[in-house]
């Protein structure tokens, strides 16, 4: 009973310290916010390379506005100029080149002294036929075909012995004017005028060949016909 009538109250601050108690304020958004004047200064994340790029495209379409036209066709020219291909041609009307092109209807073919190869060197024949193939030739046709073709070796020469005669490959396409199509263009005239067979793909033949040709300025029809 005693228990029931007396209650536990909890005790209230007295009037004196409620007046001196340190109260307080819980911090709100507005309170982290920069002041106006500090907002200038504060990094928002500009893309400053952004407008850098900005301005070097200005600068840059400026520049071409101010170059005259003058200048813009010069610079044309110029690398026109560097585009050129090193090699003649009949639109140069050089005075040899018109010459050598007058007279080729009426050239004759002028004798090499041909190399002289060994009598025991091995020769495509049907035994050796399948060392110059390409494999996955499916009859004899195939083979041969595969073995003297002109482009059987990455389109140039076969760069170890044994070697192919270039009288015996195929003929070059028309339009390769290549020093490559044009040395078996001549050893097939050699052939054919003098009936030389011993000019092979090896690199040395082929730099004899290249050089006679220049010094004698010998062309085939199909170079004359690419106007070359």
């Amino acid at each position: 009973m005693k228990r029931s009538k007396n209650p536990r109250i909890p005790r209230t601050p007295k009037d004196e310290e409620s007046d001196f108690e340190a109260k307080e304020e819980l911090e709100t958004e507005d309170d982290n916010l920069p002041a106006i004047d500090e907002a200038d200064d504060f990094d928002f994340g500009t893309p400053s390379a952004a407008r850098g790029r900005r301005s070097a495209g200005l600068k840059a379409r400026q520049s071409i506005k101010e170059q005259s036209p003058a200048v813009l066709m010069a610079q044309f020219e110029a690398a026109r100029a560097a585009a050129k291909p090193a090699h003649k041609t009949f639109g140069d009307h050089t005075p040899e080149m018109m010459a050598a092109a007058r007279a080729f209807a009426h050239r004759q073919p002028v004798f090499l002294t041909p190399p002289v190869l060994s009598a025991n060197r091995l020769v495509i024949d049907a035994y050796t036929v399948t060392l110059y193939a390409q494999e996955g030739c499916r009859n004899e046709d195939e083979l041969w075909a595969s073995a003297l073709s002109t482009y059987r070796f990455n389109g140039g020469p076969r760069r170890h012995a044994p070697f192919r005669e270039l009288y015996r490959l195929t003929q070059p396409y028309s339009w390769d004017v290549s020093d490559w199509a044009e040395n078996i263009r001549w050893a097939k005239e050699q052939y054919t005028a003098f009936g030389v067979t011993t000019w092979t793909e090896y690199d040395y033949h082929l730099e004899m060949i290249t050089h006679w040709r220049y010094s004698t300025m010998w062309v085939s029809e199909e170079m004359v016909e690419a106007g070359m």
